[in-house]
């Protein structure tokens, strides 16, 4: 079930009703020393979800990494087009113009991350081509994300642990 006030961008056509969000509120330690995850989003999709922040005031000042559970998600990037399917992850800058969307149905986990040296890693992992990567460990990070979620929604998170496991994420994907 969604939940709150949604900004367009996050549900708009092609994205079913029982898709979640799971809105995380970050400490001012946090912002200013952890890495932090500010939405989770376990959406499924019809063929008609698109997300198209090709102009500039269109995109978001945050970064996206994408968990493929089934179908496939077209996704163009820094004049690469390509197709994430089930057990890939997708990194973006959102800074940058993209755009991403389904030909068929889909599930996915979205991550809104920041803070830390997410940018840092962000770059890296953007600045290899295509920023597409295979996880041998997809299926207990996906896990652990979702309980992350869970979490979240109820307020007992200990963001201290979940910027520790999101600077794992982030090694794992630079080591791949």
């Amino acid at each position: 079930m969604l939940v709150g006030n949604w900004h367009p961008d996050y549900i708009g056509p092609g994205v079913l009703p029982t898709s979640q969000i799971f809105l995380n509120t970050v400490s001012r330690f946090a912002a200013n020393n952890l890495y932090y995850c500010k939405r989770i989003g376990d959406y499924q999709c019809t063929n008609t979800y698109m997300v198209d922040r090709r102009r500039p005031e269109k995109r978001r000042d945050i970064y996206h990494v994408f968990f493929i559970l089934s179908g496939q998600l077209q996704v163009e990037y820094r004049g690469h087009a390509f197709v994430a399917s089930q057990g890939s992850v997708v990194v973006l800058d959102c800074r940058q113009p993209h755009r991403y969307y389904c030909t068929s149905r889909v599930n996915f986990i979205w991550l809104d991350m920041d803070g830390g040296a997410t940018a840092a890693y962000v770059k890296l992992l953007t600045g290899r081509g295509v920023p597409l990567f295979h996880l041998s460990d997809f299926n207990r990070i996906v896990n652990r994300i979702l309980i992350v979620g869970r979490e979240t929604e109820a307020q007992n998170a200990d963001e201290h642990m979940n910027s520790s496991f999101w600077h794992e994420l982030f090694a794992m994907l630079a080591c791949v």
